[in-house]
């Protein structure tokens, strides 16, 4: 799973990227539409690619959530038995409601993640999560601000559009930074696990 884990959060970095990279003539085109102009022939394929992408954004993210949370629940559970005795911070179901109940998303995951880091590290020196962390949060709350000003009007000014793209720009940028090291802590939770079993 951790393998699997790893591949669907590339493929669903990937996605964002290439999204960011369309998002101005996308909303350009969008926004001709609004207006009651019929956008260009290119404006109807950065729809079209626009919508194909979204869609399948979002199958990726719903199976990462799946898959990723199946993998951090099975390091959840072996931390605690390669080292009973650690206070985990969360219990078990955390490990899924963590991520999108309102408020606690905020440091919930991040705790679950730390907790199971630490107790399978037992003691060893790992780097710090503040940067995985921090590029996530900043990556999910620049998506929904570009949402959110994207929505906020039935039409909107040219510069509108821009800071859509630059909040699109930003969530893009953070969430390769968070991808990079999501990867990191995958790898040394699941090395860190199966030298334990040895």
């Amino acid at each position: 799973m951790a393998t699997a884990s790893i591949w669907l959060a590339v493929g669903l970095t990937a996605m964002v990227v290439i999204s960011a990279a369309i998002s101005y003539p996308v909303s350009v085109a969008v926004n001709d539409m609004m207006a009651g102009e019929p956008p260009s022939t290119l404006g109807w394929v950065w729809v079209g690619a626009s919508t194909v992408i979204g869609l399948a954004m979002f199958a990726v993210l719903i199976t990462l959530y799946i898959v990723g949370c199946l993998w951090l629940l099975r390091s959840y559970d072996l931390a605690k038995v390669m080292n009973p005795g650690f206070p985990m911070r969360r219990s078990r179901p955390w490990v899924w409601l963590g991520w999108w109940v309102p408020i606690v998303s905020f440091w919930f995951p991040l705790q679950v993640v730390g907790d199971v880091r630490r107790a399978t590290a037992k003691g060893q020196t790992r780097p710090a999560l503040g940067v995985w962390w921090t590029a996530w949060i900043v990556a999910v709350l620049a998506m929904n601000l570009s949402g959110q000003l994207f929505n906020s009007e039935d039409v909107l000014s040219r510069d509108a559009i821009i800071v859509v793209a630059m909040f699109d720009t930003l969530s893009a940028i953070a969430l390769v930074i968070a991808c990079v090291y999501w990867i990191s802590i995958i790898r040394e939770i699941t090395r860190d696990q199966e030298a334990a079993r040895r």
